[in-house]
């Protein structure tokens, strides 16, 4: 999916951008701006997404990393029972 910008985009429009390709389940996200372009892509061998090139401030590779963080969260989130065990010690008492 491409989104092309005639303004400057905010972190704000390019992360909004970003989860509407994915809830859709696209893997391939091109963002542009001018001469200025963010490529992410999921790579689902690695169940990872990378991505490179910049506007502006903002990288490609942090929003991809942002997606991962927010994708490992979901699945650790998606079951509270392991969230449970996994951060904290459950001590029965009678």
């Amino acid at each position: 999916m491409e989104f092309n910008y005639t303004k400057k985009p905010s972190i704000t429009v390019l992360r909004a951008a970003i989860k509407q390709a994915a809830k859709i389940g696209e893997t391939q996200i091109t963002l542009i701006w001018g001469e200025n372009v963010i490529d992410i892509e999921y790579h689902a061998n690695r169940d990872k997404w990378s991505g490179n090139g910049w506007i502006g401030r903002n990288g490609g590779f942090d929003l991809a990393n942002e997606l991962n963080i927010r994708a490992a969260f979901d699945r650790q989130m998606g079951n509270p029972l392991q969230f449970m065990r996994d951060h904290f010690q459950i001590i029965h008492t009678k």
